[in-house]
């Protein structure tokens, strides 16, 4: 990890040797994501086939989990985004600032970049929220505290040079210089010349850089990601499909076997050869026949390890069996269930949320300063979401339970929360609601009885329903 600024400079190696490794498992992870598994696992794939002495090996099976993982974990993060209140006018107001600047879009890929990369800076300044790719972000930590970040230095290639930003607290330093060739593949480049340097500030009291993480330890301020645990398990499952292939192809191609005159002679290479569509002339019951030769692939023990790498992929990811098979494979279920299904997918969706529910905070309050609005942390509340379909008839169901099956909301309300719609449109509703009544039960007239001398031909009106 890097302590001071003095990587920084002319002559020195970009990225630092410290970071080396870092940066290699955030391009593997890249490579993961986007499907080519082959570029990081085909070493592994080349050993296993020298020591099988296997020849022309090409495992291209391509199961692109680590996608799906990736995504589903923001799904339940954030695929619903956060309730962020601040007091009813504030709120409002800066909910409006959230929603023009994208911000539910730029939250859901930070929690992606959490899945597959550990960390996801985010930067704000001004009217804008950027993601930064974790490979460009360096923090400087203290020597003594590896935990407290004391800057934020964003650095990498562009445009024939090497561009810097260090970050610290309402200010950062814009550094330019030029890119110079390293010393082969260990340093491939270095700091040049210093082209320019200028300070700017941010008005904020705080770093305009914050950072998302998933479960860290204790000995690194980075994160864990999600593919490292899978990784092993993920290899030796595309390696055995491939293997399983293999066999399938073989049986796709079934071998003859029958008399030496059905065979012929290949005009050009003077090879014995069998060529299909020919008629064999049999006449004893004993003569040979050609026929189709067909051999047990013994696939069992291949299906069983299948299985048991697909049922270790589900645990380690924490995604479960039920959750990847498409939530009970279109059965109709109560919300309750569906939850119980997805229990450990909700419980690591809370973890990361909870670890990130600070940050969010400051992010939101960056936001606000940058838009003059002044807003402390502690008044910023932050519910988020689990993404699951919510299961109304259930819910009403519980609250009618609770209320002793007495009406726990009004007509208005009702009618607001189904619709989604505002007072006057609820109101609008409301009133077609009664009209439509109306015409359905209409209003008629009865001769009322006179007594006591009370004149005679006086009507009422009567309200009748149907019968």
């Amino acid at each position: 990890m890097l302590t001071n600024l003095d990587w920084i400079g002319t002559g020195k190696p970009f990225p630092p040797e410290c970071e080396k490794k870092r940066l290699e498992r955030y391009e593997a992870n890249e490579k993961l994501f986007e499907g080519k598994h082959k570029d990081v696992f085909g070493a592994d794939f080349q050993k296993l086939a020298d020591y099988l002495k296997k020849r022309n090996v090409d495992v291209n099976t391509v199961i692109n989990y680590p996608q799906l993982l990736t995504k589903k974990t923001a799904d339940f993060v954030c695929g619903e985004m956060p309730t962020i209140t601040v007091g009813k006018k504030k709120s409002d107001e800066l909910n409006d600032v959230l929603d023009n600047m994208g911000f539910a879009n730029t939250l859901y890929e930070a929690i992606m970049d959490v899945s597959r990369f550990g960390n996801s800076p985010v930067k704000v300044l001004g009217d804008r929220i950027s993601i930064v790719p974790p490979e460009n972000w360096y923090p400087v930590v203290d020597a003594y505290d590896t935990k407290h970040v004391t800057q934020h230095v964003i650095a990498f290639y562009a445009n024939g040079g090497i561009y810097a930003e260090i970050h610290d607290i309402g200010k950062y330093e814009i550094r330019r210089y030029e890119a110079q060739k390293g010393a082969g593949d260990k340093v491939p480049m270095k700091f040049g010349k210093l082209l320019s340097s200028e300070m700017k500030t941010t008005g904020a009291d705080d770093y305009a850089v914050k950072v998302f993480s998933n479960v860290g330890q204790s000995k690194s301020i980075y994160g864990i990601d999600d593919y490292g645990v899978i990784a092993d398990i993920l290899r030796q499952l595309m390696w055995r499909l491939y293997c399983m292939d293999l066999i399938l192809d073989k049986h796709s191609v079934p071998t003859v076997i029958g008399p030496r005159t059905a065979l012929r002679e290949d005009p050009i290479t003077g090879e014995q050869i069998f060529v299909p569509g020919n008629y064999f002339p049999r006449d004893r019951e004993t003569d040979a026949k050609p026929e189709y030769m067909t051999w047990e692939g013994n696939l069992q023990a291949t299906q069983w390890e299948i299985d048991w790498l697909t049922n270790q992929l589900y645990t380690l990811s924490e995604m479960g069996a039920a959750f990847l098979e498409g939530a009970g494979k279109g059965e109709a279920n109560s919300g309750t269930a569906l939850r119980l299904r997805m229990t450990s997918p909700l419980i690591k969706a809370r973890r990361v949320a909870g670890i990130n529910t600070q940050t969010l905070k400051r992010v939101v309050r960056l936001v606000a300063m940058a838009n003059n609005m002044k807003i402390d942390t502690k008044d910023i509340a932050a519910a988020w979401k689990d993404g699951l379909p919510d299961d109304r008839r259930e819910n009403a169901e519980i609250l009618a339970m609770a209320t002793g099956n007495k009406p726990f909301m009004s007509q208005t309300t009702a009618v607001k929360e189904w619709g989604d719609l505002d007072d006057e449109a609820a109101q609008e509703e409301i009133d077609r609601i009664e009209t439509e009544e109306a015409a359905q039960n209409p209003t008629v007239y009865r001769p009322m009885e006179i007594t006591d001398g009370q004149s005679e031909g006086i009507n009422t009106a009567v309200q009748t329903g149907p019968g």
